[in-house]
């Protein structure tokens, strides 16, 4: 075989400062790659030293500058992983026996049971339009599993001091009478509701850390749910025992 030309050896050059430069570069090193286009690269021959073949080994570092840049600017998209789930809880006034049913994504007993929805089932199956009510009436809650950009589109971005979690609900008549006063103000409708619940079943099993003290604020709060107060069942057998 005869001896390539020059032609031929530049493109070779070319092609494989190329391919060094893609694999082995990153965006730090490209931008400070250059080519010295007063001596030929190592192991060249000088005799058969071209410029014009360093000028387009100098426009393809170029070009690749350009493209790791762009890929560096770029922003990046994180995929959720396919095993990724959604919680969510059940807190309403409902009996502890009440069985809320989600179809093929399971059921609660009572409140304070966790589900886990697969995260890409949410925005799906799992949103209907009954799942859907019931996380704008705040009885279905979502726990965590969403971003705080799906928490907005969804409605669930919830404002601090809206909900009873599962732990406060379990505990809250143990309270000094001012904190729980503060606690149900901040309280959503649904969730006041929750409570008042709470209290009058308390209350008729013999509870004896509600008084009238504690009642008479919450009750005066809840007129702005139910004209009628939502803590009127206590206060009317107080006021029976009383007479």
């Amino acid at each position: 075989m005869g001896r390539p030309s020059k032609a031929e050896i530049a493109a070779q050059e070319a092609a494989r400062a190329s391919e060094n430069a893609a694999t082995a570069l990153d965006v730090a090193t490209v931008q400070t790659a250059t080519v010295d286009a007063a001596e030929p690269p190592a192991g060249f021959p000088a005799e058969d030293f071209d410029k014009a073949a360093i000028a387009q080994m100098q426009e393809q570092i170029a070009a690749l500058k350009k493209q790791l840049e762009e890929k560096a600017a770029a922003p990046s998209v994180v995929l959720a992983k396919p095993d990724e789930t959604v919680k969510v809880t059940y807190i309403s006034n409902v009996s502890d026996d009440n069985i809320l049913d989600l179809g093929e994504f399971g059921s609660m007993t009572g409140v304070g049971w966790v589900l886990e929805v697969p995260r890409k089932d949410f925005a799906g199956k799992f949103m209907t339009p009954f799942v859907q009510k019931l996380l704008k009436k705040r009885r279905l809650i979502v726990l965590d599993g969403l971003t705080g950009e799906e928490r907005e589109r969804y409605g669930v971005a919830y404002k601090d001091g809206e909900l009873l979690d599962t732990q406060m609900s379990s505990r809250m008549l143990d309270l000094p009478a001012d904190k729980m006063i503060a606690l149900y103000k901040a309280l959503c409708p649904e969730h006041r509701r929750f409570v008042s619940t709470r209290f009058i079943t308390a209350y008729d099993k013999g509870d004896n850390r509600i008084s009238r003290g504690l009642v008479e604020p919450l009750q005066e709060i809840s007129k702005a749910d139910d004209p009628q107060g939502l803590f009127t069942p206590i206060l009317q057998k107080m006021n029976d025992k009383s007479l």
